[in-house]
């Protein structure tokens, strides 16, 4: 038995990290340019916290920033694992003792470790942890601080006020000493919005950011992944992962790992082994979309249903219906198209026989909203009770409504027969 060479669930490991080469590069020429901060942003399992372990790591450090490394301190916290009722002080205490322990060793900077004995003792109040910035940066030294899931932390009671929130973006702008890297599932946008409220007419922290947004694999990027499974897998193999994961990096990984496993499988005969990796696939698929679903506004999830009822005839190749009318309407959605294939959700199918100009990227997605679909109307129910859960159904026109109705209609055939195509 061969040892599985893809792994899935967890971040990647640095040595393993693979893409995101224009991501990783702005996020590093913002640290070397007087550490400006950065906001990293995307949906989940797209590799965020892959991207932070990389640029954060020891081992890369010197290949990433140069001789300026041995003055950079990366401070990296999970918001997820805050308590909620954590104070601004205790944060503090948190997110700096790995560069006070640091700085205590200094010898010849005892002024550095004074300075955060100086915030230690007096429960790091404002005025000090500036000062103590500040006296980083006249040292040419640069705190990192990294912040994952950092819409995690707006559950934070104690932390949305305008004294820690407005400090901790003039620490990050005005002081040089401290640089600020987020992680979130929510854009800069949904950022601003969620906190306006806490700043009462100041600067949000969020203007302080440039946006870094993940976004799937390209083609060529996924063929140098999976050349890590050349001892099984043939072209024909390695197009089938690549058809179906869409170049998501989760899905991508998953998807390998288990035909990986079924060529090390006996049991599993060699026709029904794109059959296994897909159904060991699909719970996984629908986890992740589903969070990502939560995440879509209505507009985009309208873009991306459409878009799927025009591809899921196509796929399971047993009827088809006419969607040209909610096909049309997509003319007044291009900045939510433009998304979604920015993000790689959606690929550009422009010149080709494709009538709505774009496909959905990955196949598993396509599983996944028709199995939505066939579930929401299965027992009597119908897919106007789904547009409408879905906060769509107001953005639907008389003419699109009876279209959408069709639709449901053929739904409600394909429930009957519960016939999802796996390979």
């Amino acid at each position: 038995m061969s040892e599985n060479p893809f792994q899935f669930g967890n971040p990647v490991p640095p040595h393993l990290f693979v893409d995101h080469k224009r991501q990783l590069r702005t996020v590093v020429n913002r640290i070397l340019n007087l550490g400006q901060s950065t906001a990293i942003v995307g949906e989940p399992r797209l590799g965020k916290t892959s991207l932070i372990l990389y640029f954060s790591s020891r081992i890369y450090r010197s290949y990433l920033f140069g001789k300026d490394h041995v003055s950079f301190h990366f401070l990296h916290l999970d918001a997820q694992r805050l308590d909620c009722e954590i104070t601004p002080n205790l944060f503090w205490r948190t997110i700096l003792e790995p560069l006070g322990n640091h700085l205590i060793k200094l010898t010849k900077k005892p002024m550095l470790a004074s300075a955060y004995m100086q915030c230690v003792e007096h429960d790091f109040e404002n005025q000090l942890l500036g000062d103590l910035f500040s006296l980083l940066h006249e040292n040419n030294h640069l705190a990192i601080l990294i912040i994952d899931e950092f819409d995690s932390l707006l559950n934070c009671k104690n932390l949305l006020i305008p004294s820690f929130l407005g400090c901790l973006r003039s620490f990050a702008s005005l002081s040089k000493g401290m640089s600020l890297i987020i992680a979130s599932r929510l854009d800069l946008e949904a950022l601003t919005q969620r906190t306006r409220e806490i700043y009462a007419g100041g600067s949000p922290l969020t203007n302080i950011f440039a946006e870094v947004r993940m976004s799937c694999f390209s083609q060529s990027d996924s063929m140098v992944l999976l050349e890590k499974g050349n001892e099984y897998f043939s072209p024909k193999d390695r197009a089938f992962i690549s058809k179906i994961s869409g170049g998501h990096p989760y899905f991508l990984q998953a998807a390998a790992y288990f035909l990986w496993d079924a060529y090390n499988d006996e049991t599993i005969p060699v026709e029904t082994r794109w059959k296994y990796a897909c159904e060991q696939l699909y719970p996984y698929v629908a986890n992740t979309m589903k969070e990502t679903w939560k995440l879509w506004s209505p507009s985009v999830k309208k873009v991306f249903i459409v878009i799927s009822l025009n591809d899921i005839p196509q796929l399971i190749q047993k009827e088809n219906f006419d969607i040209n009318f909610l096909i049309d309407s997509l003319d007044d959605y291009e900045p939510e198209l433009r998304i979604l294939e920015r993000q790689g959700f959606l690929k550009n199918t422009h010149g080709s026989e494709s009538n709505a100009g774009y496909q959905v990227s990955a196949e598993a997605m396509l599983w996944w909203i028709s199995d939505e679909i066939i579930l929401s109307i299965r027992d009597g129910g119908d897919l106007g009770k789904w547009l409408i859960d879905q906060q769509w159904d107001g953005l639907l026109k008389k003419g699109e409504k009876n279209t959408a109705t069709a639709c449901g209609e053929f739904f409600g055939r394909m429930a009957k027969r519960r016939n999802r195509c796996f390979y």
